[in-house]
């Protein structure tokens, strides 16, 4: 997590958003004027939306039933004008998910529409034009559509430079019912979406992220539906907490602009939230086999349990969110001597409460043995990490993770701190 850079702004941050609900849900949370959405396109797949028009108007009545917004949904489709609308805006920001990947497309002559809305089909006018033809791009070889992705790019980031920010989506196949169990999604549901395409979002998804290096917010993995929050459940409609994930680091990065560029962690009261769910553990593990593990929050608490197995999270669960709670008030803000002021008041307070079993006093004296790394100036204790990341020595992995604490915006500890989080999840 990088330091919080003050900014000087009175007037809101004006956004854009193309994409699902992954993107527009998150500005669902109360934003307090310091951000107004100017446009929000969404099911305009970022591939049709780059190919000719298809020449037609579907008149308003033969949509009657659907609302104006989808309505216009429909008209940008077919006419293309999504790209030149967002050429033409004033925000500074683009937020964009690829959702809409996820759907068939309609083939009307040599383009494509998209097809999320299935109203459109059945219309008189569209019926004229259309063969019945569709297609899934997921589907078909990347070197016959990529390049129509990095048209778009190239045209977004001429537009907004470096201020796109894009949500990584993950399709969770569960959600939780009206009395906290867990359940595979309905059937009817999964033309959305489905975890099918996961492998083919998340290859599209890192190809960006190497070649145009936009912001990246990759929360979603955590989360499944609920229809408790969202009766209207799908692959994307995801828990509350998401949202809360979401816009604290939106709201970091349009109003702090920071140097990091990829974002996956989740604030304390939310990995708290995500280890105490109040279920049985059968259906606690049914998540934690399909969804990552939250251990995204507190680098000095997160390699203990990133690798532990699913018995041991299950089973102790409740005791490893108390050791987060602990650091609640930890924020973006929080300076790092503030950081390690509060762990070592934290060693004392795990003192006084010794494990009640081995696995909890294993996790205690593995949390000891790095405190001695707090002591070192922040220079040499990066040269030793360096030396012991590069002869093999696991230590590292202590090292880097008391690193964080002290350097959380030094920008070779964040990148390690990535690549590290990568492969533990």
């Amino acid at each position: 997590m990088t330091e919080l850079k003050t900014v000087e702004n009175t007037m809101p941050v004006l956004m854009d958003v193309h994409g699902s609900c992954v993107s527009r849900s998150i500005f669902n949370h109360d934003k307090f004027g310091e951000v107004e959405v100017r446009q929000n396109f969404s099911r305009n797949n970022i591939v049709s939306c780059m190919m000719p028009p298809v020449e037609l108007h579907i008149p308003r009545a033969e949509l009657h039933h659907r609302s104006d917004y989808a309505y216009r949904c429909v008209e940008y489709a077919l006419n293309k004008e999504t790209v030149p609308r967002l050429l033409d805006s004033e925000a500074m920001f683009l937020a964009v998910d690829f959702f809409d990947m996820c759907q068939h497309v309609a083939m009307v002559g040599h383009t494509t529409c998209q097809t999320y809305d299935y109203t459109l089909l059945n219309t008189p006018t569209f019926k004229t034009l259309w063969t019945g033809k569709q297609v899934h791009f997921f589907e078909m070889p990347t070197c016959l559509w990529y390049s129509y992705i990095d048209l778009y790019w190239m045209n977004m980031a001429a537009k907004y430079q470096n201020n796109i920010i894009l949500s990584r989506l993950n399709c969770c196949g569960q959600y939780l019912t009206k009395d906290r169990t867990v359940m595979p999604l309905p059937e009817r549901v999964l033309f959305f979406g489905n975890e099918k395409y996961n492998a083919a979002l998340a290859e599209l998804e890192q190809y960006i992220i190497d070649k145009y290096d936009p912001y990246v917010i990759d929360v979603s993995k955590y989360f499944i539906a609920d229809i408790n929050y969202e009766p209207d459940v799908t692959p994307v409609h995801y828990e509350e907490n998401y949202v809360k994930s979401a816009w604290g680091i939106m709201r970091h990065i349009l109003l702090e602009r920071p140097d990091q560029r990829y974002f996956d962690w989740l604030p304390l009261p939310v990995a708290v939230d995500l280890l105490v769910r109040d279920m049985p553990d059968a259906d606690y593990a049914k998540i934690w086999k399909k969804r990552k593990k939250p251990f995204a929050s507190f680098a000095f608490l997160d390699d203990v349990f990133l690798w532990l197995d699913e018995s041991e999270v299950i089973g102790n669960r409740h005791w490893i969110a108390s050791l987060y709670h602990f650091f609640e008030g930890i924020g973006l803000d929080t300076k790092a001597s503030g950081r390690i002021e509060k762990i070592f008041g934290f060693m004392d307070w795990l003192g006084k409460n010794e494990g009640a079993n081995e696995f909890q006093r294993e996790v205690i004296d593995a949390l000891k043995r790095k405190t001695h790394f707090f002591e070192m100036p922040k220079d040499t204790l990066f040269a030793q990490f360096m030396s012991a990341f590069n002869e093999e020595d696991l230590q590292w992995i202590q090292m880097l993770s008391c690193l964080h604490v002290m350097m959380p915006s030094d920008p070779q500890v964040a990148k390690f701190r990535e690549q590290y989080r990568k492969c533990g999840l």
